[in-house]
């Protein structure tokens, strides 16, 4: 499904944020292309909630390793953090501006 679908989901996000304000769109950090996502998300000013992801992916389209996961979250994370929300074992986290979370 990450590789197939998943400009329809933003698709659907941007059409439906234009009504309606309040929601938002997860990203899951070990895709690779994350980053980009965020940077789209970000201009359009989006509520973006952040989490790790768990599905199976190949290495091409995601990260392998938990370091390798863990690194890439905190690095789009801090892409833009005033309109994210984190989470950690599914509670919301705060996070520090040293990449710290609470």
């Amino acid at each position: 499904m990450e590789n197939r679908r998943w400009w329809q989901t933003l698709e659907l996000y941007f059409d439906l944020n234009k009504t309606y304000k309040n929601f938002g769109v997860v990203i899951q950090s070990y895709l690779r292309r994350s980053e980009n996502d965020i940077k789209l998300l970000v201009k359009k000013k989006a509520n973006v909630r952040l989490c790790k992801g768990i599905y199976k992916e190949p290495p091409g389209i995601a990260f392998q390793s938990a370091d390798e996961i863990s690194e890439n979250y905190k690095f789009v994370g801090k892409s833009n953090k005033e309109n994210m929300v984190f989470t950690k074992n599914g509670r919301q986290v705060k996070v520090t501006p040293r990449g710290m979370v609470l």
